[in-house]
């Protein structure tokens, strides 16, 4: 089992040449990981695998501040610090 697309509402997922979708994983099985992986990145995103399924309260926790900061009129993206690509590789 794997906890996987369930932040992103659909009009997100168009024209997102700015900065793709980074799609949030998480589960215990392998091989259900790599094939998770493998359609994140077929709809055109980048898979962030975040850890077990132990983890995936949190991932609903994160949907819920993310659909309140929307549903209130704010831009999530602005209230998420980020990290531009180029320091995003650390050694």
């Amino acid at each position: 089992m794997v906890k996987a697309f369930h932040l992103f509402p659909a009009e997100q997922w168009g024209d997102r040449a700015d900065r793709p979708v980074t799609v949030a994983i998480c589960g215990d099985d392998p091989n259900a990981l790599r094939v998770t992986e493998i359609l994140v990145r077929g709809a055109g995103a980048e898979a962030a695998v975040l850890g077990g399924l132990d983890r995936a309260r949190q991932l609903e926790e994160a949907a819920g501040f993310v659909i309140g900061l929307a549903f209130k009129g704010f831009d999530p993206r602005a209230a998420v610090p980020h990290v531009p690509a180029s320091a995003s590789a650390v050694a």
